[in-house]
């Protein structure tokens, strides 16, 4: 009983600290990204890929029930790669909307981050190496414009971790 109620205690603060990074920040940079449509040669590659498995599937059940199982499974999977994602970046965190879900998180959540090519992936998990995250694609901002605004929030050291 005792640790049912200590972790529902934890949610509801994680909660409640959450709910208020979006109400009282300052905005300091926000844009929206659609990777599939930026990116044409990925988006081609993954469109015919797509179409293979599915039509592989058909081939291997002979069901059209299996075909739109999975078109709705890989819709949901890929929904942010394929829909528009907003990015929001405040004094208090970093909000990210996409189309099946809402993410608000505030900037001492995060304990790392790695720079990539086409965005950045803020790391929440423990440690600098943990797979949990968000990838904030760069879209049409320059990727220096955004590192600047995460690098006054996340300093990192050599080894990629967090300093405090």
């Amino acid at each position: 009983m005792k640790k049912q109620k200590s972790k529902k205690n934890v949610n509801e603060k994680a909660n409640k600290r959450t709910a208020t990074v979006g109400a009282q920040a300052t905005e300091i940079m926000k844009w929206t990204a659609t990777p599939f449509r930026e990116e044409p040669k990925k988006g081609a590659i993954f469109g015919v890929s797509c179409l293979v498995f599915l039509a592989l599937l058909y081939v291997l059940y002979r069901e059209i029930i299996w075909v739109v199982l999975a078109v709705g499974v890989l819709t949901v999977t890929y929904s942010s790669y394929i829909f528009p994602s907003h990015y929001r970046l405040t004094t208090a965190g970093v909000e990210v909307k996409s189309l099946l879900q809402k993410t608000v998180r505030a900037w001492p959540q995060y304990t790392g981050m790695r720079k990539h090519r086409d965005g950045v992936f803020l790391v929440y998990g423990i440690g600098s190496k943990s797979k949990l995250g968000h990838f904030l694609y760069f879209a049409d901002r320059q990727p220096e414009e955004v590192l600047a605004v995460i690098g006054r929030f996340i300093t990192m050291n050599e080894a990629g971790e967090r300093e405090e």
